[in-house]
């Protein structure tokens, strides 16, 4: 409903508000994905149930910038909704025809509180290692055109193909997370040298460059998954509202990152910026180690 309304909007205002709505839901997606998923998955496979969808999904921001930009150059802005609607009315006939599903709705569906998940030492570390992880990379992005043309000298019109072994780098991350069955220590491990190793660079080495951010895409693409696995491990039961707050954390770590990064460059440069955030992924990655060895229940970590 909300593409269609883009589609056909004539004023701003009110593609504004169908944009809002599609929006909302395009959001509550992955959530329900997540449930479905780890609801009709055998115990020993959600991690690597969670690596496929994880994968499937860091495509996304590879190939909606291509396709987005075939199709609204030859029919416009209008073209793109259109084909979204038509896409969306496909998923949903989809959908209906699939209506015998084996997901226990009763147990999915159970409301946690918040504020007590928030409690949960495990929880929130893990939380706050996502948020640190995704506002990082945001903060990459916002700093990786300056770094290509100012220290490499790299046109505007190349810097974007550069974005693309970023966003690879990510789905096999994914990929990895689910083939070789990666842990904390491996996948904290990479985004955390990786970002080190960023910091201290003087000498700009463009190979060096790319490498050290592909590595660090590979730890982002497998610690989403690997998060997922530890929070819903945590609670058997009331997986909504836990993956609820993993994404909205997961969104305020994506939307504080340019922010944060702006503030901290100003005073500090990027090397004092990123050994900080370098600083706090170690603090809380030792933290996650700490809690989990406090608790009673293991994880597949």
């Amino acid at each position: 409903m909300a593409s269609l309304g883009c589609a056909l909007s004539q004023g701003f205002y009110a593609f504004l508000f169908f944009r809002c709505l599609q929006a909302i839901g395009a959001a509550s997606l992955p959530l329900i994905a997540v449930i479905t998923i780890m609801g009709e998955t055998p115990e020993g496979k959600q991690g690597e149930a969670m690596g496929t969808y994880q994968m499937f999904l860091s495509i996304a921001p590879a190939a909606a910038p291509v396709l987005g930009g075939i199709i609204g150059a030859r029919y416009e802005f209008h073209g793109v909704f259109w084909f979204l609607a038509g896409l969306s009315l496909l998923f949903l006939f989809l959908n209906v025809r699939r209506r015998n599903t084996t997901v226990k709705k009763e147990k999915l569906h159970q409301s946690l509180r918040y504020l007590d998940l928030m409690r949960d030492p495990v929880v929130f570390v893990i939380l706050s290692l996502s948020l640190v992880v995704f506002l990082v990379y945001m903060a990459i992005l916002v700093f990786l055109p300056e770094l290509l043309a100012d220290r490499f000298h790299i046109g505007l019109k190349w810097i974007g193909f550069l974005y693309v072994p970023v966003t690879g780098s990510i789905v096999a991350g994914s990929y990895l997370f689910k083939k070789v069955k990666l842990n904390f220590s491996h996948v904290m491990g990479a985004v955390s040298v990786s970002l080190i190793l960023f910091a201290l660079m003087d000498q700009w080495l463009l190979p060096l460059t790319l490498f050290l951010l592909i590595l660090f895409g590979m730890g982002l693409g497998a610690a989403t998954p690997l998060f997922a696995t530890l929070l819903t491990s945590r609670y058997k039961e009331g997986k909504g509202s836990i993956m609820a707050l993993y994404n909205v954390t997961r969104y305020i770590g994506m939307g504080a990152g340019p922010v944060v990064f702006s503030l901290f460059y100003r005073e500090m440069g990027e090397k004092g910026t990123f050994l900080i955030l370098s600083a706090l992924l170690l603090a809380l990655s030792f933290s996650f180690y700490s809690v989990i060895s406090s608790s009673k229940k293991k994880y597949p970590i």
